[in-house]
Parts: structure tokens; C-alpha cells; sequence
């Protein structure tokens, strides 16, 4: 482990215990998605706070003036202590590293389902159903469209990938095809 992911998990970790704590996890995420929504949509602000040579408290009265009616306390106090260890670097991966610990507290998993032309809300709940009932676990499907793969579906859980796809089937048997057997002399 890199040292820059044990701090995103020490982090996210200790974010994530005291919104567990204080009962206050879909305020956080709010807070997350809010803050996370700002720096994207927002370059100038986010070349701010990434800069060496603007002032931890400038930052900070910056954050308040901008946010501090939409954050929660708990969580400009996390902007604070990021901005104090200039840490500010590490959000975007601390924000995925928060979800991951809420979805395991939850006991949810997200899915991504892609397939070649989009799947109607039945489909969706299919799928969702079949895999919530096989992983034992609350499943979150995000679909995917990607013609590229011509039929069928590709379930991603995680970094495991089930391709029951057509692009992938034709590709297997491209394979076994173009495969030299062993045992076969020319």
C-alpha cells in the first residue's frame, strides 16, 4: 500500500466514523457531493485551494463564504483539518474511499451493467433483484451503454468482470479458433 492511499483511508475512515457516530451519514454525503460538485464545476476555485501559495486561513474563509451554508460543520472541520495537513490532493480519492466504507456499512454493493442499447427499468430491476439475491447484499446498478460490445451484457462488481456479451463471446471464440493445440503436429 502506497502512503498516499493509507492516508486516504485513514482519512476517510475517520470521516466516516464520526458521521456514523453522530448519525449524520446522508449529511455527509451531501456534503461530499457538494464540495466534490464545486471543484468540478468550478476550475478557478479548485487551482485555489490546490495552491501553495494562498494561505491555509484564506482558504478556509474562502470554503465558509462559498459553502458554509450548504456543509455541515462536522464536515468544514474535515476541509479544515485537509487544508491544515495540506491534504487537499487526496479528496477525490477520499470521497470514493468514503463511499466504499458506507456502502459496506449498508450492506450495498454498485454494480455496472453495460450492454449495447439501454435497458428499460424491468430489465433493471431483474438484474438488480438477481444480483442482490446471489451477492446477498443491497445492489446498486448503474447501466451503461456502449454499442462497442453488439449484444448481450457485461456485469462489473468491483474490479471483477462477468462478459456475457457478444464482443466477448466472439472474441473467446476467436480464440479457441486461432488456438495451436499442443498435441497437433504440422
Amino acid at each position: 500500500m502506497t502512503g498516499s492511499n493509507a492516508l486516504v483511508r485513514r482519512y476517510s475512515k475517520a470521516l466516516f466514523r464520526l458521521a456514523a457516530e453522530k448519525n449524520i451519514l446522508d449529511k455527509i454525503s451531501r456534503d461530499l457531493s457538494a464540495f466534490s460538485e464545486a471543484l468540478k464545476i468550478n476550475p478557478a476555485f479548485h487551482r485555489y485551494l490546490w495552491s501553495p501559495e494562498i494561505s491555509r486561513r484564506e482558504k478556509e474563509k474562502t470554503v465558509e463564504k462559498l459553502l458554509g451554508d450548504q456543509l455541515s460543520a462536522e464536515f468544514f472541520n474535515f476541509i479544515r483539518i485537509l487544508l491544515k495537513n495540506r491534504r487537499q490532493n487526496l479528496f477525490p480519492d477520499m470521497v470514493q474511499e468514503y463511499y466504499r466504507y458506507q456502502d459496506a456499512y449498508f450492506n450495498r454493493i454498485k454494480v455496472r451493467a453495460t450492454t449495447a442499447v439501454p435497458l428499460s427499468d424491468e430489465e433493471l430491476e431483474l438484474i438488480r433483484k438477481r444480483l442482490s439475491e446471489d451477492l446477498k447484499k443491497e445492489v446498486l446498478v448503474q447501466s451503461k451503454v456502449d454499442p462497442a460490445i453488439l449484444g448481450g451484457i457485461r456485469i462489473q462488481i468491483d474490479s471483477t468482470v462477468f462478459d456475457a456479451s457478444l464482443r466477448g463471446q466472439l472474441a473467446r471464440m476467436r480464440s479457441f479458433l486461432i488456438e495451436k493445440p499442443e498435441n497437433q503436429n504440422n
